[in-house]
């Protein structure tokens, strides 16, 4: 199945491979926080805007339930998570604009009883508490546990992504 469809402009894996490299290479294996900035903003920017106008040009609210829009929340929810970290360790942004995206990748997160993805949302929660816990302020939420709680379908997924990022 070639997920770089003729509807479609956004090559997900592609972008999934290239976020996964600038992670290795930017955060994982050093603390070159700004360039992993520079390079994951213009990336989350750019599935945002493939997004709105997929939607205008299909007219629709909502793009459909399909393999597609999984892996494309589960890109977002990548993204918004990775520029949360970067803003955060670079002092970037306001403490509001970090606490929407880290929490807003956390439930976008599709398939979050998934084990892998269990971890992936264990990762941002641990992430997150450390990001609260450094502004002085305590959690009000788990937030892997309140992620799990929602359980958001496909469609709320994309629905949430399209109410808290665009």
């Amino acid at each position: 199945m070639n997920l770089k469809s003729k509807l479609t402009e956004l090559d997900i894996i592609a972008m999934q491979g290239q976020v996964d490299e600038i992670v290795f290479n930017h955060i994982d294996t050093s603390t070159n926080y700004a360039q992993a900035y520079k390079e994951i903003a213009p990336k989350l920017d750019e599935a945002l805007q493939f997004l709105q106008r997929y939607l205008k040009e299909k007219g629709l609210n909502t793009p459909p339930s399909n393999t597609y829009w999984v892996l494309y929340a589960g890109l977002v929810s990548k993204l918004a998570h990775f520029k949360a970290y970067t803003m955060w360790k670079l002092g970037r942004g306001s403490n509001e604009e970090i606490d929407r995206l880290f929490v807003v990748s956390a439930f976008v997160l599709p398939n979050k009883n998934t084990e892998v993805n269990e971890e992936v949302l264990e990762d941002m929660a641990v992430q997150y508490r450390a990001f609260k816990e450094e502004q002085g302020e305590e959690t009000t939420i788990n937030l892997h546990d309140e992620a799990i709680a929602q359980n958001f379908s496909q469609s709320q997924c994309l629905d949430y992504i399209i109410k808290y990022l665009i």
